[in-house]
Order: structure tokens, then C-alpha cells, then sequence
């Protein structure tokens, strides 16, 4: 089992080397990052355990001003001018990747890598039973569980058929649960996660997960939250948080 970090919860994380934020993830005792190909992103950097896309990448300034379609085919913005380079280097960036074998995080099940790991979401208006028809008949690598995103509404607001009526996920889960590859724990409100992780809906994802059969045998568990603004302006309480959720996984991954 990997436990992994959420490289964007370090401040300066956009402006930083990325091979930095990998260094200070390992000296707080993760075992490497999440990352996205940001500018000055290879694909030497050591520890990297998972990676996604550029959120949506544009060739030059002035198109993400006019907000012009970017990458992904959506209105662009001056971040993704800032952080990423240019559409063309992120091909380059993601065929490096793929060749290195690090997994690959997507959002949807088709057009999509061989092997990738899907994010389960409701946005794709699929069920458990369909994600796995998707999974088997395009090849891909397995899903990634976020303790968020299998709960919440749909961004275009019909129901999310991962959940029943009464809003349980559990079925959902016993039916993916020996085709996980990671778990993204995502609180949505870390101080209220913190204080007592064990009885928490993240730890009780994750305990449904393993005893519906997902391997912890080359596991990969990434924390991805929300940091609040005063971890952006310090370092030293950014990574006391970081530090903190770390234990806290530790305690959800052992916990009955």
C-alpha cells in the first residue's frame, strides 16, 4: 500500500520545482505525490504515484485573456496559462508518462488511455454494473474511489445513480470494491475530518472497500482536500496539516 499526497495542497505549489514538493511530501512520510504536468514538470521526477491531465492547457497568453477554448475544450483562463505549458509540450509530457508506466487518472470510461484508472463520478450517468461493463470492454486498468465525488450531485444536476434512494453507497462499493487501485479520502471539511477521522464517512468508505475485497496490495490511498487559506501563506502550517492527515490515514487504514 501507497499513501500519497495531493501535490497542489503545498503553498507555492504552481511556482515551485515539482521534484521539491515530492521531497517535502517524503520527509513528512508520505510515500510520493499525485501530480498534474505542470511547467518544469519531466518525467524524472522520483515518487510520482499517480498523475492527470493538464486541467486545460492553451498555446499562448493572449488565448486564455479571450478565453478561447483550451486543451480540454473549454473556455480557458490566465491559470491555465500560468501553470501548464503548451498543449503540444502536454502530449509530449503525457506520452513520457505512459511510457514510464505511471497510472493515469481519468474522468470518463471511454476515448480515453488503455489502462487508465477512472475516477468514479456521477457526471458519467453510470451505475456500478455499467461502470464495470465500461472498464472490461475498453480495457482499462481498474477505478479510483474518491470519498467525495462517489457521493455528491452531478455538476449538471440529475441523480447520482451511485447511490440509492436513501443515499447509501454501499451496494456501489461491494460491486467495485475488487477492481479499486486507489481511494482518493477527500473530507470536505478537513478540521471536522481531523477530529475524530476514525467514525468519519471517508473511514467508512474505505473499511467498506476492504471488507468488499479491494486489494491493499499495491494500493494507492491519496489524500486530496481543500487546504484553507492559512496553509497557502505558510509553509510550516501546510505541512503541520499535511503531517496531521497523514495520521490520520494511517489510523483509517488500520481502524476495525
Amino acid at each position: 500500500m501507497h499513501l500519497g499526497w495531493q501535490w497542489a495542497q503545498f503553498p507555492g505549489c504552481f511556482l515551485a520545482r515539482p521534484q521539491r514538493l515530492i521531497e517535502q511530501a517524503l520527509k513528512i512520510g508520505y510515500d510520493g505525490v499525485q501530480m498534474l504536468p505542470v511547467r518544469d514538470a519531466s518525467i524524472f521526477e522520483s515518487n510520482v504515484l499517480l498523475w492527470e491531465r493538464a486541467w486545460n492547457a492553451v498555446y499562448s497568453l493572449g488565448q486564455a485573456l479571450s478565453h478561447q477554448n483550451g486543451s480540454e475544450g473549454l473556455p480557458s483562463c490566465l491559470h491555465d496559462w500560468v501553470l501548464f505549458p503548451d498543449p503540444d509540450k502536454c502530449k509530449t509530457h503525457y506520452q513520457q508518462l505512459e511510457w514510464a508506466e505511471v497510472p493515469q487518472v481519468v474522468h470518463a470510461t471511454r476515448l480515453v488511455p488503455l489502462g487508465s484508472l477512472v475516477e468514479v463520478n456521477p457526471d458519467n450517468r453510470l451505475t456500478a454494473q455499467q461502470y464495470i461493463h465500461e472498464m472490461q470492454a475498453n480495457c482499462l486498468g481498474g477505478f479510483v474511489i474518491d470519498t467525495h465525488h462517489l457521493r455528491r450531485e452531478s455538476w449538471q444536476g440529475w441523480p447520482n445513480p451511485l447511490v440509492g434512494e436513501d443515499g447509501s453507497w454501499r451496494a456501489t462499493l461491494d460491486l467495485l470494491a475488487p477492481y479499486v487501485k486507489a481511494i482518493h479520502i477527500h473530507p470536505t471539511d478537513i478540521d471536522f475530518f481531523l477530529a475524530d477521522p476514525t467514525i468519519s464517512v471517508e473511514a467508512k468508505i474505505v473499511r467498506r472497500l476492504l471488507g468488499a475485497g479491494t486489494p491493499t496490495d499495491g494500493l494507492i490511498v491519496v489524500a486530496e482536500y481543500l487546504p484553507p487559506m492559512a496553509t497557502l501563506l505558510s509553509a510550516r502550517v501546510s505541512i503541520g496539516l499535511a503531517a496531521d492527515v497523514l495520521k490520520a490515514m494511517k489510523d483509517i487504514m488500520t481502524s476495525d
